[in-house]
């Protein structure tokens, strides 16, 4: 008897712990029959192309102009039992876009929701070309107005609106999800899909990923290799240009924008494709090579050169001049000049004190003096 009484001890905490694990999913719709058609307002028609799960989808037709939404109002009302709300969307486009998502529940009317910001509403459905995979977190929902939190439990309207978008867009599996989701109604991903995580009013659009699973193909392997070589090569022909007291505003642009393409740019999801990384990469390897070049006969002229230059002060074509106090300009013929009679255009730029782009710019106190 004591054995047996063991065993149950033993059984009864593993089977009480499975269905918290599991997880729960509501599938709202995922267009495999005509009925979808019954719920739904809006250009749409069912299609065979671009499911994100099963073998049907729902095509939206954006070009008829004055229609550009999706929306239902025969959707199960209860959503309390769940976390989040996925979607997906397929944009054939090569443009990036984007739509607004409304959710209205039962405690407030339409004429609230629009005029007194009673619904959950905003510009939040971000569109990257290709696979764009949503996932609203519902218990953070909180309405427009930001008075209340959405009424999960006595929602009435969902709607999906593209406004200015044109083209066509394939929506599939609608789907409430509580804990992990299970691959039976989970939608197929590539690692370079987009993945979009909308948090009340917050967007986090990033690769599906894990990011270990994107393997570049050998061509852009190659161009990385390229364009990193071109980097460096640049970066030493102005560092002996420096030395030998030249100016280089100049040929470090190409370095600056090198970092913002290949070190921000590249890591945002919207560039993230081989397509614009190869653009990123072609970019950077010719206007590096360009500059370095540039710099590379203007050291050997001047080596090889005997005759003095006109300028000693400034032999170079594409000189800044240092920046001038601004009380110092003189004004005529429709100019402000500098010392020399030269015109002067002062360019700022706001929000950023600090970095090499200030180099191109006056400096953030200069507005005191133009004010």
């Amino acid at each position: 008897m004591e054995r047996i009484a063991l065993v149950i001890l033993l059984l009864v905490p593993l089977s009480a712990c499975s269905p918290a694990r599991r997880g729960e999913t509501l599938v709202l719709d995922s267009f495999e029959s005509g009925s979808s058609l019954e719920r739904w307002e809006g250009p749409a028609g069912l299609s065979r192309e671009y499911p994100a799960q099963g073998k049907g989808s729902l095509e939206l037709d954006l070009g008829e102009g004055r229609r550009r939404f999706l929306e239902s109002e025969k959707l199960p009302r209860d959503w309390s039992a769940y976390q989040w709300l996925k979607f997906d969307i397929y944009n054939p486009e090569g443009r990036i876009g984007i739509g607004s998502i409304q959710i209205m529940d039962e405690l407030g009317s339409d004429e609230q929701a629009a005029i007194e910001g009673q619904s959950y509403r905003g510009r939040k459905v971000f569109l990257n070309k290709g696979w764009n995979h949503y996932e609203l977190k519902l218990t953070s929902l909180m309405v427009e107005n930001g008075d209340r939190a959405l009424a999960l439990d006595r929602i009435r309207r969902f709607r999906l609106d593209f406004g200015p978008l044109e083209g066509k867009l394939y929506l599939d599996n609608f789907r409430l999800v509580s804990g992990e989701e299970s691959p039976e109604t989970a939608s197929a991903a590539d690692p370079r899909d987009c993945r979009v995580v909308i948090d009340n009013r917050y967007v986090y659009p990033g690769l599906a990923g894990p990011e270990e699973k994107i393997v570049p193909g050998r061509e852009i392997l190659g161009l990385r290799d390229r364009a990193g070589r071109e980097v460096e090569r640049l970066e030493e022909q102005v560092e002996l240009a420096e030395l030998q007291g030249y100016q280089t505003y100049y040929w470090r642009i190409p370095l600056i924008t090198a970092q913002v393409g290949l070190g921000i740019r590249g890591k945002l999801v919207w560039f993230s494709s081989e397509q614009e990384e190869r653009k990123i990469l072609e970019y950077v390897i010719s206007s590096c090579s360009e500059a370095s070049q540039q710099v590379e006969e203007l050291l050997t002229a001047r080596g090889e050169s005997q005759e003095e230059p006109e300028d000693e002060v400034n032999p170079q074509h594409l000189y800044v001049p240092p920046y001038p106090p601004l009380k110092g300009l003189r004004q005529w013929g429709g100019y402000f000049r500098d010392s020399r009679g030269e015109p002067v255009i002062v360019l700022s730029m706001l929000n950023v004190n600090s970095g090499p782009l200030l180099d191109y710019f006056a400096p953030f106190n200069h507005r005191l003096e133009s004010y």
